[in-house]
């Protein structure tokens, strides 16, 4: 008898202490519950909670993203058609690039350095010194030009009266070596009304800071016409 009722005691002293474990949270009932199959889902709701989260803020960046080009875009527009209008009213191109700078987006003007392709200037430097007719005087104005060409375009921002008088050669030699240049597309020719413009491949030099700008301003001018060593055209 006192066997037995030492048994019961410990049964009933061994019940009291889990009804206190399952109101106390214990360890040990946490370790029971973890081989339940509903407990082990519960682990993988964080990772997925994270990965939504992540995921709606990619599309907001590119929401941002999208609205900010287009807003560049709107200005770069306004700014181009600002600077037709001076040029029309008899505004020098340089200030009238400056002018519109300013209405453009301040990301399109905190690009100050010059991107230069080694191969695509050491051809366009072979070519003149092979072919040209005025070598020395083309070679200085070939270097001039990464001075002067704008940020956003690469327009070369001087007339001809200033680069020439900047080389210390007549106007219409230096007609002569712009046609020499634009003959293997190192600069390009625009005509807009009466007015030419010229602006440097961007295949060569470019101010562009972005790669898909830099990018979509290379096709546009297309791939210096050299095609033999040499120079040959």
């Amino acid at each position: 008898m006192k066997a037995l009722g030492a048994t019961a005691e410990q049964l009933a002293f061994r019940l009291a202490i889990d009804r206190a474990l399952e109101g106390l949270g214990s360890p040990e009932r946490g370790k029971e519950a973890a081989g339940r199959p509903q407990e082990r889902e519960a682990p993988q709701k964080a990772p997925r909670a994270a990965q939504r989260g992540a995921q709606a803020a990619q599309r907001l960046a590119e929401g941002v993203e999208s609205l900010a080009n287009a807003r560049a875009r709107q200005q770069a527009a306004q700014a181009e058609e600002f600077e037709k209008l001076a040029r029309r009213a008899g505004m020098p191109p340089e200030a009238a690039a400056h002018f519109a700078s300013n209405l453009r987006s301040p990301s399109t003007n905190e690009w100050t350095f010059v991107m230069i392709s080694p191969a695509q200037n050491s051809a366009v430097v072979r070519w003149i010194s092979e072919n040209s007719k005025r070598p020395q005087a083309a070679t200085l104005l070939w270097a001039h030009l990464f001075e002067v060409m704008r940020n956003d375009t690469g327009e070369i921002l001087r007339s001809r009266e200033e680069l020439a008088e900047r080389l210390g050669i007549s106007a219409q030699n230096l007609s002569r070596i712009i046609t020499e240049l634009c003959s293997i597309n190192a600069i390009r020719r625009e005509k807009q009304g009466r007015e030419v413009r010229y602006f440097m491949n961007a295949n060569i030099a470019t101010h562009l800071p972005g790669h898909a700008a830099r990018k979509q301003a290379r096709e546009e001018a297309g791939p210096l016409l050299v095609l033999m060593e040499g120079g040959a055209k």
